[in-house]
């Protein structure tokens, strides 16, 4: 999933058509929600099954992503200040 998310960057990029929140891939049994986050150094990536509620569950997403991208940032903090690669 992180290199189809990485290929849909590269396409919007080339595209100069902004740039890319999230990308959703339909299945025949689910539905695949990525989004960036963290300045997209990170990908949030959510598979719904196709009964589910996607509105509810992209809303989901949006209410978590300020709290992911906070972990994520103490965790890189923490990781650089003890020498360590996250």
């Amino acid at each position: 999933l992180s290199m189809l998310a990485d290929a849909a960057v590269k396409a919007v990029d080339l595209m100069t058509a902004g740039s890319l929140e999230d990308v959703l891939v339909i299945t025949d049994t689910d539905y695949i929600a990525i989004k960036r986050i963290a300045d997209g150094r990170y990908f949030h990536t959510l598979i719904l099954r196709r009964e589910g509620n996607l509105t509810q569950a992209r809303l989901l997403m949006g209410n978590f992503e300020p709290k992911i991208a906070e972990a994520m940032a103490a965790r890189d903090e923490a990781a650089e200040a003890s020498g360590t690669r996250a």
